[in-house]
């Protein structure tokens, strides 16, 4: 499911902030978006940009603040829409009263404002140093597998299925890993990169000299983490399957969960003849089997939320490894492992956007 990060939705409710007299909250979809009084009623269409959109300036330049330039990613001048909370009230997206002439609702409108996901970009060079080359990057394999990658509860809530169980585990703040074995070789994977494995890294002469004078082994870069953690286990993993998982350590997203070091926490297994990915049980026990941490469970059999708040609640006061609070939770339907669906912390979101970018 491709993520519609501007499309054309309808506004399904608005109600007062306390205390605020210019500005209300409506409510599109499972969002909940600050707007000015006034400006939608229910039932009216917008433009809704979600969170995590870098939106152009030319579409919304009152996103920078006077006196301000707009900054720039991927050459595109702008801003990143976050999670902000407004007189008290949580607000996520941006609602614009558009000309939706010629629109429908629903449909989506990324490419046409040139909308883009921000994300943290992840550098394609060659990891050198001393003669030293540890990996080079290629394109994601996606004819093997798919990214990793589950659609926000907001968007789909009346579309997943009400009647399965669903497999609840805790979201982890680290970075994406696909380990894998393809026709013998071992792989990996970066959320959006493939890292080529030289398991070999220098000469037999050049690591001598380099004992020999005492310098001390450079610092390693985060893809040599993503193939030394695949060399590590790369021995469990069965020809013809990917183990996808969170990489959490040192230097990776701040070590949000207080990792003294790296580990791989297993949170899908493909069967890459079939690009199916294996029921969560299965997935459980075969991770198990082969010696691999799994994300933490919270629910083997959950029922469907009853709400979308109801699902954020549960993800705000889900804890992580070593902290009382996670990123979030995942549902993925024990009936069909190929529907999912994540439950994002309001709280989480606060404190990441307060730090930056």
């Amino acid at each position: 499911m491709t993520r519609k990060l501007a499309s054309i939705r309808r506004v399904n409710n608005l109600a007062p902030i306390k205390g605020a007299d210019r500005i209300e909250v409506a409510t599109i979809d499972g969002w909940k978006v600050v707007v000015k009084k006034g400006e939608f009623v229910v039932g009216d269409l917008c433009t809704y940009f979600e969170i995590d959109s870098w939106v152009p300036h030319s579409v919304a330049p009152f996103l920078t603040a006077v006196g301000k330039e707009p900054r720039e990613y991927k050459g595109v001048k702008g801003q990143k829409l976050k999670t902000v909370k407004l007189r008290g009230q949580i607000s996520q997206g941006l609602a614009l009263k558009t000309n939706t002439w010629g629109l429908n609702e629903g449909d989506d409108v990324t490419d046409r404002l040139g909308v883009m996901k921000w994300e943290p970009e992840e550098s394609s060079e060659r990891a050198t140093g001393a003669g030293k080359k540890v990996w080079t990057a290629k394109n994601f394999p996606t004819h093997l597998f798919p990214k990793t990658d589950q659609e926000r509860i907001q968007n789909v809530f009346h579309l997943r299925p009400k009647d399965h169980t669903y497999e609840v585990t805790a979201k982890l703040d680290g970075s994406s890993c696909s380990i894998f074995r393809h026709k013998g070789r071992l792989r990996v994977c970066s959320r959006n990169i493939e890292l080529e494995i030289r398991e070999k890294d220098d000469s037999w002469l050049v690591s001598w000299l380099r004992r020999l004078i005492g310098k001390q082994p450079r610092r390693k870069t985060v893809g040599n983490h993503f193939v030394d953690m695949a060399l590590k286990v790369g021995r469990n993993v069965p020809d013809g399957y990917c183990f996808q998982g969170e990489l959490c350590g040192p230097g990776i997203q701040d070590n949000y969960e207080k990792l003294e070091d790296f580990k791989f926490f297993v949170y899908d297994i493909v069967n890459m003849e079939t690009r199916t990915y294996l029921d969560p049980t299965t997935r459980r026990v075969v991770a198990f089997a082969k010696g691999f941490d799994h994300v933490p469970v919270i629910s083997q059999e959950a029922s469907y939320p009853e709400s979308v708040e109801e699902a954020i609640a549960l993800a705000d006061s889900t804890p992580s490894v070593n902290r009382p609070d996670a990123e979030g939770v995942v549902f993925k339907s024990n009936t069909d492992p190929n529907l999912s669906f994540k439950a994002i912390s309001n709280q989480y979101l606060l404190y990441k956007d307060s730090k930056g970018d």
